[in-house]
């Protein structure tokens, strides 16, 4: 599977582009409702926009989120990685596999959550929000693997970690 656009635009509906090729999208991607699941690379140096649409990372090997604000991004598969830049309006879900935050940081929109069932990994990256009234959840039922990560405006909740998670690192970890 191929997508390449130039100078065009794409909108997607409530349906589902899958493929295992690389996905290149250098003019306008609209999600709408739409699911896109990338299982190669991605990037996005046009324009990506995900109303209410998501986009999942269901490689079997290493992938890169590129850019960009997502309204839903879903990580299912191998490890994936953060680009700078990276905006998340309503829903970031490691459902299996590994999300190697790195030392990048993984922005929220007020109201936003992030849901792990598989490996949270960090060191040195930061979790925050859009601005100062804006909040985010986080919840891990699976694997945390932390030597480092700073947590900016979290809920009031902010880092719940249910008691069948697994805590294989979890150190140097600052909430402001």
């Amino acid at each position: 599977f191929t997508y390449t656009t130039r100078f065009r635009a794409l909108n997607l509906g409530a349906f589902t582009i899958q493929g295992e090729g690389d996905a290149t999208n250098s003019g306008t991607l609209d999600l709408d409702t739409g699911r896109l699941k990338v299982a190669a690379a991605f990037t996005t140096p046009g324009t990506l926009t995900a109303d209410a649409g998501a986009v999942e990372f269901n490689g079997a090997g290493a992938q890169t989120i590129p850019a960009a604000t997502y309204y839903t991004v879903e990580v299912n598969g191998s490890t994936a990685s953060l680009a700078a830049g990276v905006t998340v309006n309503n829903q970031f879900n490691v459902l299996a596999g590994t999300l190697a935050l790195g030392s990048s940081t993984l922005t929220f929109a007020n109201g936003a959550a992030l849901t792990v069932d598989g490996t949270l990994s960090s060191g040195g990256g930061t979790l925050t929000s859009t601005g100062g009234g804006a909040f985010f959840g986080i919840t891990v039922d699976g694997t945390i693997n932390v030597d480092g990560l700073t947590i900016t405006r979290p809920n009031d909740n902010g880092l719940t970690i249910q008691s069948t998670a697994t805590l294989a690192l979890l150190d140097n970890v600052t909430y402001s």
